[in-house]
């Protein structure tokens, strides 16, 4: 009387395999978050110009020049200015 059926009635086999709703519902935040991430990926670079486009423009390469210029020297800059102004003797034995 099992008419080749294993174990109870209900019962499926492999039932160790399925998700449970919290696993579910988990992928599903995972997948519409990858999504969303896909979407922002790609309306970025639609909204950032061709760098092909740039390439042949004067301002631009300017412009670079300009801030790679001025990082340069904010970078090597000297920290604190030195004064090599002697601490002893007369204000007429030396210049400024």
């Amino acid at each position: 009387a099992n008419d080749g059926k294993v174990g109870a009635v209900g019962e499926r086999p492999g039932k160790d395999f399925y998700k449970s709703e919290a696993e579910i519902a988990a992928i599903k935040a995972v997948n519409k978050a990858s999504e969303k991430t896909v979407k922002v990926a790609t309306s970025v670079s639609d909204a950032l110009p061709d760098v092909r486009s740039l390439s042949g423009d004067w301002k631009f390469w300017i412009a670079i020049l300009a801030i790679v210029s001025i990082g340069f020297s904010v970078l090597s800059a000297p920290t604190s200015i030195p004064t090599n102004i002697p601490t002893g003797g007369s204000s007429d034995s030396y210049f400024i």
